[in-house]
């Protein structure tokens, strides 16, 4: 609807209706040809940056440290 009058020109210049779709149609195969190629690199550095970051057991779980506790004896002998 935007380019109605930018169309309704060219139209009215002569331009066949085939060449105006095709006029639009490249112009739509550029932009998305665009974004698909900036969509890739920023998908590309997201994933080298994120990946590293995600480590899984073997069982394809998060690797959980155990627990340590510690029990000062002098605190402990305290207590009792």
């Amino acid at each position: 609807r935007e380019r109605s009058a930018e169309l309704g020109v060219l139209r009215a210049l002569g331009a066949p209706r085939r060449q105006l779709a095709r006029m639009i149609a490249a112009e739509q195969g550029v932009l998305i040809a665009l974004a698909l190629l900036i969509g890739l690199g920023i998908g590309t550095v997201l994933t080298r940056a994120v990946v590293p970051l995600i480590v899984l057991t073997g069982q394809a779980d998060r690797p959980v440290p155990p627990v340590l506790v510690e029990l000062p004896a002098g605190q402990v002998a305290a207590l009792l």
